[in-house]
């Protein structure tokens, strides 16, 4: 069957793999980064490791003023969950993740598909913490639905694997050692 050899070819090629057992380490660097900018800030909370951002005209502050929250003379923004440093956090943690299913893996294109299901299950979670985006489905944000989607893809991908390429690996017609 071609279509089988063709999935094969493409899981076997080298990269993605590769690519992904990295991806989530630069992904949560830059995610510091986005807390350091002041982006990507969570719901107000009453929780120790909530934060306070700067007086801006944007972010969390110019967010809550905006919502009547805030008085416009204060100083710093309501303590906000750090979404930032918890999608960081999960991402460093994925990145072990990846390192170790990287080293154990047992066949073709499943550390591919590991990092979409694990960083689309960590950011549909981090979005219900999420202060700055809006829920126009399902009370959910964009960034959820795409993370649902990346979840349902990577199981999708996970399934059709199995069935073209993995019994076909256990049954000894080909093997590899890619991602």
């Amino acid at each position: 069957f071609q279509a089988e050899d063709g999935i094969r070819d493409l899981v076997r090629s080298r990269g993605l793999g590769d690519v992904y057992k990295r991806q989530p380490l630069s992904h949560a660097i830059a995610r510091v980064g986005c807390f350091l900018n002041g982006c990507c800030w969570g719901l107000p909370t009453t929780l120790p490791w909530g934060v306070r951002f700067p007086k801006s005209p944007w972010g969390a502050y110019g967010q809550q003023v905006e919502q009547g929250l805030l008085d416009a003379g204060g100083a710093h923004s309501l303590p906000v969950h750090p979404t930032q440093l918890y999608c960081s956090l999960g991402l460093l943690a994925i990145f072990f993740v990846m390192r170790w299913a990287y080293k154990h893996k047992r066949h073709d294109g499943a550390v591919t598909l590991l990092y979409p299901l694990l960083y689309g299950a960590l950011r549909f979670v981090v979005e219900i913490f999420r202060g700055d985006s809006a829920r126009p489905l399902w009370g959910m944000t964009v960034s959820q639905m795409v993370a649902l989607l990346l979840i349902v893809g990577a199981g999708a991908g996970f399934l059709v694997l199995s069935r073209a390429c993995w019994r076909a690996d256990a049954s000894g017609k080909s093997g590899g050692e890619n991602t």
